[in-house]
């Protein structure tokens, strides 16, 4: 039988006044003509701002179906409730008093009591900010996703470094409503991830590839001699987009991949450098001489006075300075 296809109209009307969802008539009961209909239009009341929030939902003994799930229709759906077919859930009927109803999801503005019949029912997955809490979908914390730069993460949410966006830490698929919890980053921090990406043979970053449709991320490098460049990667644009606050840019310098924090600042006195490691610092040098036994950091001198330890080499080609070493 082919599925029934009734749209439930679901007007959101958040903190609707008295006069919601009244109509004019005419003294004799007979239906109006719209455009001889005087007196007063009829006006939602004001309601006040909302500040504060409970921490969490508290589900009534009734929901009246609120929160469940309408494959079918309009008859799945009972008595306090009514289909909404663009993600076949059943949402509060529409309000009738001028209770404020500041939590709006699915079209649809609900008290705290019917909202947490919605967040606690089957209808919550459709939903993330339902896994937030209240406060979350009225806005008074930033929800998994947002950014926390200004507002910060709700409850059991990580403001991430370098991104700045809220996530839900995990140890488990357990710990998360998409029952995914997986370490995209490859770094030990896991964080409740869509469903997709746990069913998915997706190469995490640093993974080997071949090409950027093998990797969870989108991205694969190769063509490089890094070992911390090649493989699968997450893209960007920004220091900011990646968790390490370093963007490594492609020689184009419109986008490129998030990288160890060492490659976008250099190297000191004694660390490695080369073509496969971050440049020395301006200060410094990179070379091998005296006892080094492969190329690293020196720093730049012009006579052994400049040397805190050892001896200034002789310049370098096309340098007026030299570097200490012993």
């Amino acid at each position: 039988m082919a599925k029934l296809q009734i749209a439930a109209l679901v007007i959101a009307c958040c903190g609707c006044g008295s006069n919601a969802g009244k109509t004019n008539a005419l003294q004799d009961g007979s239906a109006p003509d719209l455009a001889t209909v005087v007196g007063p239009t009829p006006t939602p009341d004001t309601a006040p701002s909302i500040t504060t929030a409970p921490p969490a939902w508290v589900r009534p003994a009734d929901c009246g179906g609120i929160g469940d799930t309408c494959p079918n229709g309009i008859f799945d759906c009972s008595s306090k409730s009514m289909c909404q077919l663009e993600g076949y859930v059943c949402v509060p009927l529409a309000p009738k008093t001028s209770d404020p109803r500041p939590y709006c999801m699915a079209y649809s503005c609900m008290s705290f009591e019917e909202a947490s019949c919605f967040c606690t029912g089957a209808a919550a997955k459709q939903y993330p900010n339902c896994a937030d809490g209240p406060r979350a979908v009225v806005g008074l914390c930033a929800a998994t996703g947002a950014s926390c730069a200004s507002k910060a993460c709700c409850d059991g949410l990580t403001c991430m470094p370098g991104t700045a966006i809220c996530q839900r830490p995990c140890s488990t698929n357990a710990d998360c409503p998409s029952g995914c919890c997986f370490d995209e980053d490859n770094n030990g921090q896991a964080v409740c991830a869509d469903t997709s990406l746990c069913t998915s043979s997706c190469g995490k970053v640093g993974a080997s590839c071949t090409n950027s449709a093998e990797c969870c991320t989108d991205l694969c490098n190769s063509g490089t001699t890094v070992s911390d460049w090649v493989g699968c990667r997450r893209p960007c644009t920004t220091n900011n987009d990646c968790s390490t606050g370093c963007c490594e840019m492609y020689t184009s310098g419109t986008s490129g991949f998030c990288a160890d924090a060492r490659w976008c600042g250099c190297g000191a006195t004694g660390t490695a450098c080369g073509s496969t490691s971050p440049p020395c610092c301006s200060d410094q040098a990179c070379s091998q001489l005296g006892s080094d036994t492969s190329f690293v950091c020196h720093p730049q001198c012009k006579s052994s006075a400049d040397c805190a330890v050892g001896t200034c080499s002789a310049n370098f080609a096309g340098k007026d300075y030299g570097i200490c070493y012993q």
